[in-house]
């Protein structure tokens, strides 16, 4: 059975940070069919940023919001997404080079609609933030209140088998 395509999305202001993430998208064991990343208002140096990816080799497209923010952003790319499933990173993430791979690995079952991953916030001073052993994980009150840890959790906690959820961290999620 192949692959389903895949189409990376990635909203970004900052094109140092977006450097490194597509550095980490390059580096894929599977790599991506397409990485969308979607500029932001006059922010031309995110877009060049992209643009010298894909100089590379990377197979980088890039898109336009005119209107500033992660979801005027991530809807411009989403619009332009191809893929059968599509990735959110954020722009300042490093994808370990399994990240693809283990979100596809999911989709093997066809009713799987959605895939979550962990993710360690780091500091402007480069230490990650302290881990959270806080339960649950991904839970919405009845009355619409997001809650659960869905970040800086343990290293032991990513050997957990999959746990269904009520949502997941945009910085690190997939979609059929």
């Amino acid at each position: 059975m192949s692959s389903p395509s895949t189409s990376v999305l990635i909203a970004s202001c900052r094109p140092a940070a977006l450097a490194r993430c597509l550095d980490s998208l390059a580096a894929q064991a599977m790599p991506a069919d397409e990485v969308i990343v979607a500029w932001q208002g006059g922010d031309t140096a995110t877009r060049n940023a992209a643009l010298a990816a894909a100089r590379s080799g990377l197979p980088v497209r890039t898109v336009h919001s005119p209107d500033i923010g992660v979801v005027p952003a991530e809807n411009a790319a989403l619009d332009a997404a191809v893929g059968e499933i599509v990735l959110l990173i954020d722009d300042d993430a490093v994808a370990p080079p399994d990240w693809l791979a283990r979100h596809l690995d999911h989709y093997r079952n066809p009713r799987v609609g959605a895939v979550g991953g962990p993710f360690t916030n780091v500091g402007s001073d480069g230490i990650p933030f302290s881990t959270r052993t806080a339960e649950p994980v991904g839970t919405i009150t009845w009355y619409g209140k997001p809650y659960g840890n869905m970040s800086d959790q343990p290293l032991s906690w990513r050997l957990r088998p999959p746990t269904p959820v009520h949502h997941l961290a945009g910085g690190n999620m997939s979609l059929r």
